[in-house]
C-alpha cells in the first residue's frame, strides 16, 4: 500500500491508469480521485482536509456533538482556502419497519453531483465484506477515526425505530453504544469536491470495515443525520497556508493518510 511521506517528501506519484481512481482513508474521511486530478491538487486536498478535520476535534467530539463538529469544519474550510457552497444538513429518525442502509441515504445525496462512475467505485470499495480494508493499517485508522463505543446505560424510557421503547425492546440496562461519523468525499475535477458525512448511533456491534453495512432499525438510538457540501480550493487563497500546514502535520501526514490498494474497476 502506498502512503503519504512526512513534509518534504510528499505523495508518491501513481501511474496514469485509464479509468481508474486513486482512495485514501485520511483520518475520518475517505476521499475518491478521479485518475484526471494532478499529483500536486490530490497533495493539498488530503493535507488541507486533516489539517481542518484536526482542528475540528480540538474544539468538539464529532461523535457526541456531530453539529458543532460540523459546522467548525465548515468554517475551517472556509478559512484556509476552500469556497463552501450548496451546504445541506439533515437530521430525522429513520422510518418504522425500514432497514436502515446507509450507503442508499449517503448515495440520495450524491445523486446529480458526482459522476455515477464514480460513485459505483466508492460502493465496490466499501462495500461490506471481510475482503474489504485488508490492510490493517488503513483499517485502525478508520475505525480510530470514524466508530467510537462507549458503555451506555439505557433507560426504559429510550426511544427507538418507530417510538419503540428500550424497555419493549428488552435492551440491556447496560451495554455499548456505538456511533458512527463517516464522511466519503469525491475529487472528479479540480478544484472541486463534494462531501457528505452520515452519523448515527446503534446499539449493534460494528466493525470499521463494515460501516456501511444493513442495520436493524430497531436498535438505532436517536435520529440519522446526513450533511453534505460542494467546495473548490482556491490556489490564490490555499497558497499561504501550503507549507505552514505541512509542517504543522508533520509524521501524521504519514500516520493518518494511507492510501488503499489498487482494486478491480
Amino acid at each position: 500500500m502506498l502512503r503519504l511521506s512526512g513534509a518534504g517528501n510528499v505523495i508518491k506519484e501513481s501511474p496514469v491508469r485509464n479509468g481508474m481512481q486513486d482512495v485514501y482513508v485520511n483520518a475520518g474521511s475517505v476521499v475518491f480521485f478521479d485518475d484526471t486530478v494532478s499529483h500536486s491538487f490530490k497533495e493539498d486536498v488530503l493535507d488541507s482536509q486533516l489539517y481542518v478535520q484536526l482542528a475540528a476535534s480540538k474544539k468538539y467530539s464529532k461523535f457526541a456533538e456531530f453539529e458543532a463538529w460540523r459546522t467548525t469544519y465548515l468554517t475551517a474550510m472556509a478559512t484556509f482556502g476552500w469556497i463552501v457552497s450548496d451546504r445541506k444538513y439533515d437530521s430525522h429518525p429513520i422510518a418504522k419497519d425500514e432497514l436502515f442502509e446507509p450507503w442508499s441515504w449517503i448515495e440520495r445525496e450524491l445523486d446529480g453531483c458526482v459522476p455515477t462512475s464514480l460513485v459505483a467505485h466508492a460502493k465496490r470499495v466499501l462495500a461490506p465484506g471481510p475482503e474489504r480494508f485488508q490492510d490493517p493499517a488503513a483499517r485502525l485508522l478508520l475505525g480510530e477515526n470514524t466508530l467510537q463505543s462507549e458503555p451506555w446505560q439505557a433507560d426504559v424510557d429510550d426511544s427507538f425505530a418507530g417510538d419503540i421503547s428500550a424497555h419493549a425492546l428488552k435492551v440491556p440496562p447496560a451495554t455499548q453504544l456505538f456511533s458512527v461519523v463517516l464522511q466519503l468525499s469525491f475529487v472528479h475535477a479540480a478544484p472541486a469536491m463534494t462531501s457528505v458525512l452520515i452519523s448515527f448511533k446503534t446499539v449493534e456491534p460494528i466493525e470499521p470495515q463494515l460501516l456501511l453495512r444493513t442495520f436493524d432499525p430497531d436498535r438505532i438510538v436517536g435520529n440519522i443525520a446526513v450533511a453534505s457540501c460542494s467546495v473548490e480550493l482556491s490556489d490564490i487563497r490555499y497558497a499561504q497556508f501550503r507549507e505552514p500546514f505541512i509542517t504543522a502535520l508533520g509524521a501524521r501526514r504519514t500516520s493518518m493518510i494511507l492510501r488503499l490498494e489498487d482494486t478491480e474497476q
